[in-house]
Protein backbone atom coordinates (compact mmCIF):
# COMPACT_ATOMS: atom_id res chain seq x y z
CA UNK A 1 0.00 0.00 0.00
CA UNK A 2 1.64 3.57 -1.38
CA UNK A 3 0.77 6.46 0.79
CA UNK A 4 -0.16 10.51 -0.11
CA UNK A 5 0.54 13.59 2.09
CA UNK A 6 -1.80 16.43 1.46
CA UNK A 7 -3.40 19.45 2.87
CA UNK A 8 -6.68 20.18 2.84
CA UNK A 9 -7.94 24.01 1.54
CA UNK A 10 -10.01 25.76 3.35
CA UNK A 11 -13.84 25.02 2.36
CA UNK A 12 -17.44 26.03 2.68
CA UNK A 13 -18.51 25.71 6.49
CA UNK A 14 -21.42 24.63 5.67
CA UNK A 15 -20.11 21.59 4.11
CA UNK A 16 -17.85 20.77 6.88
CA UNK A 17 -20.20 17.41 7.51
CA UNK A 18 -19.27 16.40 4.23
CA UNK A 19 -15.59 17.07 3.21
CA UNK A 20 -12.59 15.85 5.21
CA UNK A 21 -11.23 18.32 6.91
CA UNK A 22 -10.65 21.82 7.56
CA UNK A 23 -6.81 21.43 8.72
CA UNK A 24 -3.79 20.55 7.53
CA UNK A 25 -3.32 17.16 7.70
CA UNK A 26 -1.29 14.37 6.64
CA UNK A 27 -3.65 11.74 4.72
CA UNK A 28 -2.86 8.14 3.72
CA UNK A 29 -4.28 7.15 0.77
CA UNK A 30 -2.66 5.61 -2.39
CA UNK A 31 0.47 7.17 -3.78
CA UNK A 32 3.10 9.14 -2.11
CA UNK A 33 3.77 12.12 -5.10
CA UNK A 34 6.31 14.05 -2.94
CA UNK A 35 8.10 11.40 -1.30
CA UNK A 36 7.85 12.43 2.04
CA UNK A 37 6.88 8.86 3.57
CA UNK A 38 8.35 6.76 0.98
CA UNK A 39 12.20 8.29 2.06
CA UNK A 40 12.98 10.60 -1.10
CA UNK A 41 13.88 13.22 1.38
CA UNK A 42 15.19 10.68 4.23
CA UNK A 43 15.81 7.43 2.37
CA UNK A 44 14.04 4.17 4.59
CA UNK A 45 13.63 6.31 7.22
CA UNK A 46 9.79 6.06 7.60
CA UNK A 47 9.78 2.25 6.75
CA UNK A 48 8.38 1.78 10.32
CA UNK A 49 5.31 4.44 10.27
CA UNK A 50 4.66 3.42 7.10
CA UNK A 51 4.68 -0.21 8.50
CA UNK A 52 2.27 0.75 11.26
CA UNK A 53 -0.28 2.98 8.71
CA UNK A 54 -0.47 0.07 6.29
CA UNK A 55 -2.49 -2.24 8.78
CA UNK A 56 -5.34 0.15 8.31
CA UNK A 57 -7.13 1.22 4.78
CA UNK A 58 -8.55 4.28 6.38
CA UNK A 59 -5.81 6.14 8.65
CA UNK A 60 -5.34 9.87 8.48
CA UNK A 61 -2.43 11.52 10.21
CA UNK A 62 -2.59 15.05 11.90
CA UNK A 63 0.38 17.04 11.65
CA UNK A 64 1.19 18.91 15.07
CA UNK A 65 3.80 19.88 17.45
CA UNK A 66 4.91 22.44 19.94
CA UNK A 67 5.24 26.08 19.63
CA UNK A 68 8.89 25.75 18.97
CA UNK A 69 9.58 22.43 16.86
CA UNK A 70 6.05 22.11 14.55
CA UNK A 71 8.64 22.77 11.64
CA UNK A 72 11.39 19.84 12.78
CA UNK A 73 8.30 17.78 10.87
CA UNK A 74 9.89 17.33 7.56
CA UNK A 75 7.04 17.97 5.25
CA UNK A 76 6.22 21.44 6.59
CA UNK A 77 9.80 22.09 6.39
CA UNK A 78 9.84 21.21 2.75
CA UNK A 79 6.81 23.31 2.02
CA UNK A 80 7.44 26.06 4.14
CA UNK A 81 10.71 26.29 2.16
CA UNK A 82 8.56 26.69 -1.02
CA UNK A 83 5.64 28.29 -0.42
CA UNK A 84 6.29 29.95 3.44
CA UNK A 85 4.31 29.60 6.81
CA UNK A 86 1.29 31.26 5.63
CA UNK A 87 1.07 28.22 3.33
CA UNK A 88 1.59 25.58 6.26
CA UNK A 89 -0.23 26.94 8.98
CA UNK A 90 -3.06 28.22 7.00
CA UNK A 91 -5.35 25.81 8.90
CA UNK A 92 -3.12 25.40 11.81
CA UNK A 93 -5.09 27.49 13.88
CA UNK A 94 -8.18 25.17 14.17
CA UNK A 95 -6.28 22.78 15.74
CA UNK A 96 -4.42 24.53 18.05
CA UNK A 97 -8.25 26.13 19.01
CA UNK A 98 -9.57 22.81 19.79
CA UNK A 99 -5.93 21.68 21.74
CA UNK A 100 -6.27 24.76 23.73
CA UNK A 101 -9.56 23.63 25.29
CA UNK A 102 -7.69 20.54 27.39
CA UNK A 103 -6.91 17.25 26.79
CA UNK A 104 -10.10 15.19 26.72
CA UNK A 105 -11.98 17.77 24.45
CA UNK A 106 -9.03 17.50 21.57
CA UNK A 107 -9.42 13.92 22.08
CA UNK A 108 -12.95 14.19 21.12
CA UNK A 109 -12.13 16.65 18.52
CA UNK A 110 -9.84 14.54 16.57
CA UNK A 111 -12.52 11.77 16.74
CA UNK A 112 -15.18 14.19 15.04
CA UNK A 113 -12.51 14.93 12.11
CA UNK A 114 -12.22 10.82 12.02
CA UNK A 115 -8.17 11.37 12.83
CA UNK A 116 -6.83 8.08 13.47
CA UNK A 117 -3.51 8.87 14.26
CA UNK A 118 -1.03 12.25 14.83
CA UNK A 119 2.59 13.14 14.27
CA UNK A 120 4.68 15.11 16.29
CA UNK A 121 8.19 15.77 16.40
CA UNK A 122 10.86 13.46 18.65
CA UNK A 123 11.41 16.74 20.90
CA UNK A 124 7.82 17.29 21.66
CA UNK A 125 7.58 13.46 22.16
CA UNK A 126 10.37 13.49 24.27
CA UNK A 127 8.60 16.03 26.82
CA UNK A 128 5.48 14.02 27.24
CA UNK A 129 3.35 17.00 25.83
CA UNK A 130 2.29 19.60 23.10
CA UNK A 131 2.58 22.80 24.65
CA UNK A 132 2.51 26.35 23.77
CA UNK A 133 2.16 29.60 25.58
CA UNK A 134 -1.03 31.28 25.86
CA UNK A 135 -1.31 34.01 23.05
CA UNK A 136 -5.19 35.03 21.67
CA UNK A 137 -5.98 31.30 23.03
CA UNK A 138 -5.75 29.81 26.04
CA UNK A 139 -2.16 27.92 26.61
CA UNK A 140 -1.79 24.26 25.68
CA UNK A 141 -0.76 21.19 27.10
CA UNK A 142 -1.64 17.80 25.53
CA UNK A 143 -0.47 14.64 26.96
CA UNK A 144 1.15 12.64 24.86
CA UNK A 145 0.61 9.42 26.67
CA UNK A 146 -2.32 6.98 28.01
CA UNK A 147 -5.64 7.58 28.11
CA UNK A 148 -5.32 9.42 24.80
CA UNK A 149 -2.35 8.56 22.72
CA UNK A 150 -0.10 5.16 22.09
CA UNK A 151 2.76 5.42 20.27
CA UNK A 152 2.99 3.21 17.09
CA UNK A 153 6.36 4.03 15.55
CA UNK A 154 8.72 6.38 14.84
CA UNK A 155 11.23 8.24 12.12
CA UNK A 156 14.96 8.47 12.41
CA UNK A 157 17.56 11.17 10.99
CA UNK A 158 17.41 15.16 10.87
CA UNK A 159 13.63 15.08 10.59
CA UNK A 160 13.20 12.24 13.44
CA UNK A 161 9.39 12.12 14.92
CA UNK A 162 6.82 9.81 16.38
CA UNK A 163 3.66 8.41 15.21
CA UNK A 164 0.91 7.97 17.96
CA UNK A 165 -2.55 6.18 17.33
CA UNK A 166 -5.43 8.45 18.83
CA UNK A 167 -7.27 6.57 21.56
CA UNK A 168 -10.94 6.87 21.93
CA UNK A 169 -11.91 8.52 25.71
CA UNK A 170 -15.80 8.85 26.63
CA UNK A 171 -15.08 11.91 29.06
CA UNK A 172 -16.49 14.60 26.31
CA UNK A 173 -18.56 14.78 23.58
CA UNK A 174 -16.90 17.85 20.63
CA UNK A 175 -18.19 18.75 17.57
CA UNK A 176 -16.16 18.72 14.06
CA UNK A 177 -16.79 22.20 13.97
CA UNK A 178 -14.44 25.03 14.45
CA UNK A 179 -14.04 25.31 18.14
CA UNK A 180 -13.83 29.39 17.72
CA UNK A 181 -13.27 31.47 20.62
CA UNK A 182 -10.77 34.58 21.42
CA UNK A 183 -9.29 36.17 24.16
CA UNK A 184 -8.59 39.80 24.10
CA UNK A 185 -6.00 41.54 25.78
CA UNK A 186 -6.02 45.02 27.33
CA UNK A 187 -3.80 47.48 29.25
CA UNK A 188 -0.85 45.29 27.93
CA UNK A 189 1.20 45.66 24.72
CA UNK A 190 0.95 42.81 22.07
CA UNK A 191 4.31 41.33 22.56
CA UNK A 192 3.13 40.07 26.25
CA UNK A 193 0.55 37.52 24.19
CA UNK A 194 2.51 36.89 20.88
CA UNK A 195 4.77 34.36 19.39
CA UNK A 196 6.90 36.15 17.28
CA UNK A 197 8.39 34.88 14.00
CA UNK A 198 11.61 36.57 12.45
CA UNK A 199 13.29 35.51 8.67
CA UNK A 200 16.40 36.41 7.41
CA UNK A 201 17.21 35.97 4.33
CA UNK A 202 20.02 32.44 4.18
CA UNK A 203 21.90 32.30 0.89
CA UNK A 204 20.41 33.53 -2.34
CA UNK A 205 17.28 31.73 -2.39
CA UNK A 206 16.44 30.58 1.20
CA UNK A 207 15.33 31.63 4.38
CA UNK A 208 16.40 31.39 8.08
CA UNK A 209 12.98 31.20 10.48
CA UNK A 210 13.52 31.82 14.42
CA UNK A 211 10.19 31.83 16.63
CA UNK A 212 10.30 33.46 19.77
CA UNK A 213 8.33 34.99 22.42
CA UNK A 214 8.85 38.38 24.16
CA UNK A 215 9.64 36.91 27.53
CA UNK A 216 10.13 33.36 27.11
CA UNK A 217 7.79 30.30 26.51
CA UNK A 218 7.27 30.26 30.62
CA UNK A 219 5.97 33.36 31.27
CA UNK A 220 5.06 36.71 30.32
CA UNK A 221 5.64 39.75 33.03
CA UNK A 222 3.32 42.25 33.86
CA UNK A 223 4.97 45.73 34.55
CA UNK A 224 3.31 49.23 36.11
CA UNK A 225 3.31 51.86 33.15
CA UNK A 226 0.91 54.21 35.11
CA UNK A 227 -0.01 57.20 34.46
CA UNK A 228 0.61 56.45 30.43
CA UNK A 229 -1.34 53.27 30.73
CA UNK A 230 -3.66 51.57 33.82
CA UNK A 231 -1.77 48.89 35.83
CA UNK A 232 -5.30 46.72 35.68
CA UNK A 233 -4.86 43.92 33.06
CA UNK A 234 -8.07 43.13 31.55
CA UNK A 235 -8.89 39.65 29.69
CA UNK A 236 -11.86 39.17 27.53
CA UNK A 237 -13.50 36.29 26.06
CA UNK A 238 -15.39 35.80 23.17
CA UNK A 239 -16.68 32.51 21.26
CA UNK A 240 -19.74 32.33 19.08
CA UNK A 241 -20.46 28.71 20.01
CA UNK A 242 -23.12 27.88 21.82
CA UNK A 243 -20.95 24.53 23.33
CA UNK A 244 -18.11 27.64 24.16
CA UNK A 245 -20.88 29.93 25.63
CA UNK A 246 -19.59 29.42 29.06
CA UNK A 247 -16.05 28.55 30.29
CA UNK A 248 -13.58 28.11 33.49
CA UNK A 249 -10.64 30.21 33.22
CA UNK A 250 -7.65 29.29 35.05
CA UNK A 251 -4.97 31.76 35.61
CA UNK A 252 -1.89 30.82 37.07
CA UNK A 253 0.40 34.07 38.23
CA UNK A 254 3.40 34.00 39.87
CA UNK A 255 6.04 36.33 41.82
CA UNK A 256 8.21 38.79 40.34
CA UNK A 257 11.05 37.10 38.65
CA UNK A 258 13.72 35.42 40.82
CA UNK A 259 14.20 33.82 44.16
CA UNK A 260 14.82 37.69 46.22
CA UNK A 261 11.08 38.50 44.35
CA UNK A 262 8.98 40.05 47.42
CA UNK A 263 5.41 38.99 48.22
CA UNK A 264 2.80 40.70 45.94
CA UNK A 265 -1.16 40.88 46.58
CA UNK A 266 -3.19 40.62 43.37
CA UNK A 267 -7.19 40.52 43.15
CA UNK A 268 -8.71 38.49 40.43
CA UNK A 269 -12.35 39.74 39.08
CA UNK A 270 -15.04 38.79 37.10
CA UNK A 271 -18.84 39.82 37.52
CA UNK A 272 -19.66 38.19 41.16
CA UNK A 273 -16.20 36.72 41.37
CA UNK A 274 -13.79 38.48 43.28
CA UNK A 275 -10.58 36.35 44.69
CA UNK A 276 -7.55 38.01 46.54
CA UNK A 277 -4.13 35.91 46.94
CA UNK A 278 -0.28 36.87 47.49
CA UNK A 279 2.02 35.77 45.43
CA UNK A 280 5.50 34.59 46.16
CA UNK A 281 8.42 32.91 44.32
CA UNK A 282 7.00 29.66 46.11
CA UNK A 283 3.46 30.38 46.24
CA UNK A 284 2.31 31.11 42.67
CA UNK A 285 -1.53 32.03 42.72
CA UNK A 286 -4.30 29.64 40.60
CA UNK A 287 -8.07 31.62 40.05
CA UNK A 288 -10.89 29.53 38.45
CA UNK A 289 -13.54 32.25 37.19
CA UNK A 290 -16.34 31.00 35.41
CA UNK A 291 -17.11 33.55 32.73
CA UNK A 292 -19.48 33.92 30.14
CA UNK A 293 -18.91 34.76 26.48
CA UNK A 294 -17.99 39.07 26.28
CA UNK A 295 -17.53 39.25 29.88
CA UNK A 296 -14.30 40.36 30.75
CA UNK A 297 -11.70 39.22 33.61
CA UNK A 298 -9.74 42.05 35.43
CA UNK A 299 -6.15 41.71 37.32
CA UNK A 300 -5.56 44.40 40.01
CA UNK A 301 -2.84 44.94 42.01
CA UNK A 302 -3.83 45.31 45.59
CA UNK A 303 0.06 45.91 46.94
CA UNK A 304 2.71 48.41 45.18
CA UNK A 305 4.11 46.91 41.89
CA UNK A 306 8.69 47.71 42.69
CA UNK A 307 11.58 47.97 40.87
CA UNK A 308 13.16 45.41 39.46
CA UNK A 309 16.57 46.40 41.33
CA UNK A 310 14.89 46.91 44.42
CA UNK A 311 14.92 42.77 44.86
CA UNK A 312 17.78 42.03 42.07
CA UNK A 313 20.32 44.72 42.41
CA UNK A 314 21.81 43.99 38.80
CA UNK A 315 18.34 44.51 37.10
CA UNK A 316 18.71 48.51 36.32
CA UNK A 317 14.99 48.27 34.94
CA UNK A 318 13.22 51.23 34.80
CA UNK A 319 9.25 49.71 34.82
CA UNK A 320 7.69 48.70 38.05
CA UNK A 321 7.84 44.54 37.78
CA UNK A 322 4.00 43.36 39.44
CA UNK A 323 3.82 39.59 38.73
CA UNK A 324 3.76 36.85 35.48
CA UNK A 325 1.13 35.14 33.83
CA UNK A 326 2.45 31.66 33.64
CA UNK A 327 -0.54 29.70 31.99
CA UNK A 328 -4.21 30.75 30.82
CA UNK A 329 -6.08 27.58 30.88
CA UNK A 330 -9.68 27.55 28.97
CA UNK A 331 -11.81 24.53 30.43
CA UNK A 332 -15.11 23.88 28.83
CA UNK A 333 -18.27 22.19 29.99
CA UNK A 334 -16.76 23.11 33.80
Amino acid sequence: MGERCLYVDQVDPRRLSLTWLLIAVLVVVVSDPLGVLNGNFSRDSYTEIRSALSKSDNSTVLLIGSWDDFYSLEYNDYWRSEMGEGFVERNYGEVLDAASLGNDYFNQYLYAKEITHILVPQSTFDQGAIRHKFTNRGSIEIQLGDPYFEAEGASSGPYASVLLKVLKTPNVVASADASAYEITWRNTDWSFYTKQTKMTEAGLYGYAYSSFYEWGPDVSWYYDLSPDRSNILELGYLSSSADLSQVTIELTLVAAYGPNAPEHEVLVSAGEYSEANTLSPQNPGVFRVKINTDETVKITNVSPCRLPRSFEPTDMNDFKICYGISKVLILPGT
